[in-house]
């Protein structure tokens, strides 16, 4: 059974925490338990008749995915409020979206910088912008990536994102 936590039903149902947890004590929604992250988990299809925008059937995955941390599905969820006239929900998937990929540039960078050797410390500090503890040279930004060259002239990493 498809669940999302109660904190995304709260978003998308725009209806508070209080009624939501009333409604689950009434039965009208079911807890399907908690998710790894320890998140009230609530059954998607009792709350369907509650989205506060229509959501055709093949969208309903992109809730899931969105809830699950998916970035692109929180993108196209996005994508989806702001046509129905929610530019406030839009604007939480929006975020939610980026920093789910933060997270995971976060994470492939301390990768590649571990894999190769290189302090993963020191990396992080560059990505994260302390380019003083980094000790690192960041060789350009443009159209909203970066690259970024861990002492690649001594053999370091060459990371682009």
């Amino acid at each position: 059974m498809n669940a999302i936590s109660l904190d995304s039903a709260i978003i998308v149902t725009e209806i508070s925490k209080r009624t939501l947890w009333r409604r689950l004590n009434e039965g009208q929604i079911t807890r399907l338990g908690s998710d790894e992250r320890g998140r009230a988990m609530l059954a998607f299809d009792d709350l369907l008749p509650l989205l506060c925008i229509p959501v055709a059937p093949e969208d309903h995955e992109l809730f899931i995915a969105a809830d699950a941390g998916n970035a692109h599905a929180q993108n196209d969820l996005a994508q989806l409020f702001l046509a129905a006239g929610k530019p406030e929900i839009a604007l939480f998937w929006l975020q939610s979206a980026v920093s789910s990929q933060q997270s995971a540039v976060s994470s492939q960078q301390s990768a590649v910088s571990s894999q190769r050797g290189r302090d993963a410390q020191s990396c992080q500090a560059l990505f994260s912008g302390n380019w003083r503890a980094a000790g690192r040279n960041v060789a350009g930004q443009s159209g909203g990536s970066w690259a970024c060259y861990c002492g690649a002239a001594d053999g370091g990493v060459d990371a682009e994102g």
